[in-house]
């Protein structure tokens, strides 16, 4: 386990301290706030401006979906033996890694930057679309994470006798 300041959270359980509560707060919402303009300008999300009957989130059927297609793709990654994190990259070839082995940077030769791919690339995705979500549907999920983190300390050892 990562050693992290006492003055974020102090003792064995992860109790976080108001300090380490602003903390995780505040770079949720920072991450929030990254996530939704990149989704933007990228096309991912109409901006309310450009819709002609006013705003019109998506489908939350569909978005709930996405979500659980790329735990799956995480899932994948680890049934196929892929390192954790690792870069594609396009080729002549199509869409390899020009090594022929997963490569470990994401940049060769300071120039072309590869595609996160992995287990831990796909986790990312799940984030940054449960952010998306929540800022499009006012979900309080920076107060539901620290609530459900606190509650989570009340609970006893391995409630309810489940293997995971």
């Amino acid at each position: 386990m990562t050693t992290y300041n006492k003055m974020y959270f102090d003792d064995n359980k992860g109790t976080l301290t108001a300090a380490g509560e602003n903390a995780v707060a505040t770079g949720l919402a920072v991450l929030i706030d990254a996530v939704t303009a990149n989704n933007y300008e990228k096309g991912w999300r109409p901006r309310p401006e450009d819709m002609p009957m006013g705003n019109v989130t998506r489908n939350v059927g569909e978005l709930i979906a996405l979500l659980h297609s790329e735990v799956t793709e995480a899932f994948e990654a680890h049934r196929n033996n892929e390192p954790a994190l690792w870069y594609e990259y396009d080729s002549p070839l199509g869409k390899t890694d020009p090594t022929g082995e997963f490569a470990q940077q994401p940049m060769i030769a300071g120039e072309i930057l590869g595609k996160p791919q992995g287990m831990a690339s796909e986790l990312a995705d799940v984030i940054i679309r449960v952010l998306d979500m929540a800022q499009e549907f006012d979900i309080p999920l920076i107060d539901a994470v620290i609530t459900k983190h606190s509650y989570n300390q009340t609970r006893p050892y391995r409630h309810g006798n489940k293997a995971c």
